[in-house]
């Protein structure tokens, strides 16, 4: 397998206009609802009492990851990269909605944070299991830091298809 010339930069591929489908709010939607759904039941592996030792629980995660990776692939593009991008790398409206959703979020990742160490200490003083406690936890944690990205998956709209050039869109059809 040879090496391409140019390996794309993360931004190259954020802004990269082959990839419409992923930048519909229905796409953006469901991206975020089956991320949540599989996270949920990987919370649900780690801190239920099923059957099976730690060695299946790794494997429950790491599949759970496995699957998690393009998921989670899909919703970036569709935002843009916004929370992956360093600054100098978005433009201003991109930079304000990166606040916007990150400040509209703040309160309910805290909550979560507080919530996974609750549960953490619950998991370990009820069943004195520390693997299933630090899984439960790990996988909250992993909620709390994106929740930003979904509520702004969640709130954008369409985007409006731009005309290639002032001459393409100048000329008729």
């Amino acid at each position: 397998m040879t090496r391409p010339a140019h390996w794309p930069s993360l931004e190259e591929i954020m802004n990269d206009e082959r990839y419409p489908q992923t930048r519909t709010r229905r796409a953006r939607r469901r991206n975020v609802v089956l991320e949540a759904v599989l996270l949920t039941a990987l919370t649900a592996a780690f801190a239920l009492p099923l059957p099976g030792d730690w060695a299946t629980r790794v494997v429950v995660l790491v599949v759970g990851f496995v699957a998690f990776v393009p998921l989670h692939a899909q919703l970036n593009l569709g935002i843009r990269g916004v929370f992956d991008l360093r600054r100098s790398a978005l433009d201003e409206h991109q930079f304000m909605l990166r606040a916007y959703a990150s400040d509209a979020t703040r309160w309910w990742a805290h909550g979560l944070t507080l919530l996974l160490l609750v549960a953490s200490l619950a998991t370990v003083a009820l069943t004195d299991d520390l693997f299933r406690a630090f899984g439960t936890g790990y996988v909250l944690w992993m909620v709390a830091g994106l929740l930003p990205s979904w509520w702004l998956a969640w709130q954008l709209g369409d985007e409006e298809a731009e005309p290639e050039s002032a001459d393409a869109a100048a000329s008729p059809a």
